[in-house]
């Protein structure tokens, strides 16, 4: 009987958990993309993360986070937050008792004390975009935007190149940083499609595509 109700803990433990890995976007939250100020300190604050999202910093406590999958989140610093990660890429959290739901252990880098690191599986982070903003939210609502989305990094892991797929032409300085979000020392050139990432040490990476229309993230494990 005891090993029974054990089980059935165990059980409803993970149902709640798994429950909050669906969730949707307030019609009240910040979102936060490449044009936004580097530094928030609200506190009991909804944020919504865009892909576009580079280095922003966020010291506030009891705020709700919502991050897609490339956007690069510094942070929190602040106490009982709680993240919601799509992305599987390593992210630093940091400060006291926050709670996180995400694909799994390792897309989460705790930096703090009494993080609670609630796994969802592959794809099991779902966001419900019923309420969330409008424009300018995070998905493409311009031309501007339309363009970015036609651009295209991925790595290549047997030839151990970074590849940029930019049709148009419109990427005019591609910045690579680690997972810290130090730059390496020498942008990269625009003008190649394959960029070679030959001597750069194994471990999560950012890079940043500057354009006229705007910038864009991605991340990426070597």
């Amino acid at each position: 009987m005891k090993q029974l109700f054990t089980l059935s803990f165990i059980l409803l433990t993970c149902a709640g958990a798994m429950g909050q890995c669906s969730s949707s976007i307030p019609a009240n939250a910040i979102v936060i993309s490449s044009s936004t100020a580097a530094n928030h300190t609200q506190s009991g604050a909804n944020f919504w993360i865009c892909n576009s999202a580079f280095q922003q910093v966020f010291s506030g406590s009891n705020n709700n986070f919502w991050v897609e999958p490339n956007g690069f989140f510094n942070g929190p610093t602040g106490n009982n937050n709680t993240i919601r990660y799509k992305g599987t890429v390593a992210m630093g959290i940091f400060g006291n008792n926050n709670v996180v739901y995400c694909t799994s252990a390792s897309a989460i880098s705790d930096q703090g004390t009494g993080t609670t690191i609630n796994t969802c599986g592959a794809n099991g982070v779902v966001f419900n975009y019923g309420s969330a903003p409008a424009a300018p939210g995070c998905a493409p609502v311009g031309v501007e935007e339309a363009a970015l989305a036609e651009i295209s990094v991925r790595y290549d892991q047997a030839l151990d190149v970074l590849v940029v797929q930019d049709p148009a032409g419109r990427v005019q300085e591609i910045r690579l940083f680690d997972g810290a979000g130090r730059q390496m020392a020498q942008p990269v050139a625009a003008q190649r499609s394959a960029h070679s990432l030959a001597g750069l040490p194994a471990g999560a990476y950012i890079v940043q595509l500057m354009t006229a229309e705007g910038n864009r993230v991605h991340r990426f494990v070597k």
